[in-house]
């Protein structure tokens, strides 16, 4: 059995590990350790009954050929950072799909991602590394999703669509055929995207219109 630590010990963090217990009842995949918080306060404290081990620094006096870790916190930025300083622990890092996701044929689904419990994600769908596909998502056929990706709780995501790295989907969005969602840019909750939206663009509404520019980070 892997054993596996996760980076974070927020909200999200406490909705992975137990998707890894839903996981294990069907197949002993991952022992959890506990979790990795940057909060020293923190360090000795329980989340569902695991303990928070320490922070990053806790992985240089635990290398093992058998650990893997995965990012649980809800900003891209904050996974590419994550995965980045695991990398140099030679921690590799687990892919999590909670066993109530569908998952197609030809998908796939690169290191680090987080697939939670309802979602449908249907055929040729292709998924970035450290994505997150949050709570009742469904994507299409021959969808793109870039690197650091997070789609929150009930977006609808049709075929054919490309998202480019960093992007965010937000609560209830959804995105129609074709459309190209830019690197960095940001989709409001409830928000109907019928045009691509360029780089680092926050849209709202319905129809999806630019609000404004963000910041490139």
């Amino acid at each position: 059995m892997k054993k596996l630590v996760i980076l974070g010990a927020g909200g999200l963090a406490r909705e992975l590990a137990d998707a890894v217990v839903d996981i294990n009842k069907n197949t002993q995949a991952f022992e959890v350790l506990g979790y990795l918080d940057d909060e020293d306060e923190l360090i000795g404290q329980k989340r569902l009954q695991l303990p928070i081990l320490g922070t990053l620094d806790w992985l240089a006096e635990h290398k093992s050929d058998d650990l893997f870790t995965i990012p649980a916190v809800g900003n891209g930025y904050s996974r590419e950072k994550l995965s980045c300083t695991v990398q140099q622990y030679s921690a590799p890092l687990a892919t999590i799909i909670h066993p109530r996701a569908i998952v197609g044929s030809g998908c796939s689904i690169e290191a680090g991602t987080f697939i939670a419990a309802g979602c449908v994600i249907t055929v040729s769908v292709s998924l970035g590394k450290c994505v997150l596909v949050n709570m009742n998502c469904t994507i299409a056929h021959d969808v793109r999703v870039g690197n650091y990706v997070s789609i929150h709780p009930g977006a609808r995501i049709s075929g054919e669509v490309s998202i480019g790295d960093y992007a965010l989907i937000g609560t209830q969005a959804a995105i129609l055929n074709k459309c190209t969602i830019g690197k960095g840019a940001v989709v409001a909750m409830g928000a109907v995207v019928a045009h691509d939206v360029p780089d680092y663009t926050l849209v709202a509404g319905n129809p999806a219109r630019a609000v404004r520019k963000l910041e490139k980070q």
